[in-house]
């Protein structure tokens, strides 16, 4: 999978979800080298996955024989949820599928917003507005996501969806440090946007003042494993580390057992590791440029910041060193995902645009075959 959390993590939900509500339902996905049969106990059908366009990165790659194997079962597939960003695999199944008369709707993630770049405006013209405007509905998760399309596409509509979320089992408020050292997480993609260099900071402060705490960063590089490498050497503290991506079980057990859950992403739409955390009842800390800020302050489930790396080391302070209040603000945490975010919400409103999309007549999805 070339997907860490975020996207593949609500496509598993939804699958989970419609799976408990008797509707057939399965992943596809590009992966490469790693076939699993399911991914979060969704069960997936994978197609190997080529280097198209290296200039594009993750978005450049390619997965050629998910187009033969939508031909194939064309007839007997009812519809397709498309998770789709501006990328050669997502995009030529929406075509395909268009072509095909195979009714689709398209879930993007904030991952289409305006062209930054020549390649992207380039791409926008071949695929992604025919893309769009094929699709039977676009889901978008914030205002700002709705308006980005729009300029993509204009006069596009599309309906807001939140990512639902299965709550994990309760934690009963139980003080997880166990006599150790608070942890401060930060769990996600190494990459520029998600700023991890600005947790090391912060961590470096926070440690150079005497507070007393773990940093752990977990995720794969995607760009910034050399700056967060120069960065720990330099500050060469064992209390501050990179311990690389991890499996799904495992990272939702160090989200479970975290102190305080980090992201200092600037302009990040809808980060599924923050309702995650909430989820388990761990207090969150985000910008305020981060589409969930809004639902963080008005359920008092954890810290709002601006871009400083002062203002992210204060709040992580302020969590870290009363745990009375870190209580508190995980349990709002969890109350707000099971009130707002949970998965079977939002399987019901997935149901009535399915049932808007198709025409009458109901074909039987084909079961996951073998790739490889």
């Amino acid at each position: 999978m070339n997907s860490y959390g975020g996207p593949l993590t609500v496509a598993a939900g939804h699958v989970n979800g419609l799976r408990r509500a008797d509707v057939p339902a399965f992943l596809i996905a590009g992966s490469r080298g790693y076939h699993p049969s399911d991914v979060q106990g969704a069960p997936v059908l994978t197609f190997a996955i080529r280097r198209l366009v290296p200039a594009l990165g993750f978005a450049g790659w390619s997965a050629p024989s998910s187009i033969s194997w939508l031909i194939r079962h064309r007839a007997r597939i009812d519809l397709l949820h498309i998770h789709m960003s501006r990328d050669l695999i997502t995009l030529p199944i929406a075509l395909a599928a268009s072509r095909l008369g195979i009714p689709y709707v398209v879930q993007t993630h904030g991952m289409v917003d305006p062209p930054k770049n020549r390649l992207g405006a380039v791409l926008d013209s071949l695929a992604t507005r025919r893309a769009l405007r094929g699709a039977a509905a676009v889901f978008a998760l914030t205002a700002l996501e709705q308006r980005h399309l729009q300029e993509v596409v204009p006069g596009l509509k599309s309906q807001r969806l939140m990512n639902g979320l299965a709550l994990p089992p309760e934690t009963d408020g139980v003080d997880r440090r166990d006599g150790r050292e608070p942890t401060v997480l930060f769990a996600s993609r190494l990459h520029s946007r998600k700023r991890p260099s600005a947790f090391i900071r912060a961590a470096a402060q926070l440690r150079a003042d005497g507070v007393r705490a773990r940093f752990r960063l977990v995720g794969p590089d995607e760009g910034q494993g050399d700056n967060v490498r120069e960065l720990l050497s330099e500050l060469h503290d064992p209390a501050v580390e990179w311990v690389g991506p991890m499996a799904h079980a495992s990272l939702q057990a160090e989200l479970a057992r975290a102190s305080v859950f980090v992201l200092p992403s600037i302009d990040e739409p809808y980060p599924m590791a923050v309702l995650e955390s909430m989820a388990h009842g761990t207090p969150v800390i985000v910008t305020e440029s981060c589409g969930l800020a809004d639902l963080i302050r008005q359920t008092n489930s954890g810290l709002v910041v601006d871009h400083s790396t002062a203002g992210l080391a204060d709040a992580i302070d302020t969590i870290v060193t009363d745990l009375s209040l870190a209580t508190t603000m995980g349990e709002n945490a969890r109350r707000a995902v099971r009130e707002q975010a949970s998965i079977d919400a939002v399987v019901d409103q997935l149901l009535d645009h399915y049932r808007a999309s198709l025409s009458t007549g109901t074909r039987t999805a084909p079961a996951p075959e073998s790739t490889r």
